[in-house]
């Protein structure tokens, strides 16, 4: 999965149009960024073999923040 694709796939967890994402994009202006969103974001993680742990994902502040993550598993293609 491609950085861009992670980043749709965010966008659909989270509900919103894609092109409303930034990298810079606060995950606490998001309405789905909850306990729901977490477990979706979790998920996805699993899926791209993202080894993110839930304290990590707590401390995550910007969608930029899932992207490092998920780190080496997104190619940059």
């Amino acid at each position: 999965m491609t950085r861009e694709e992670f980043v749709s796939e965010l966008a659909f967890v989270f509900n919103v149009a894609e092109d409303s994402l930034a990298l810079e994009t606060e995950l606490d202006s998001l309405k789905a960024w909850d306990s729901m969103g977490i477990l979706s974001v979790i998920t996805l993680m699993r899926q791209v073999g993202s080894a993110a742990k839930v304290d990590h994902l707590r401390d995550a502040k910007t969608i930029g923040d899932l992207v490092n993550l998920a780190g080496d598993k997104l190619s940059n293609a």
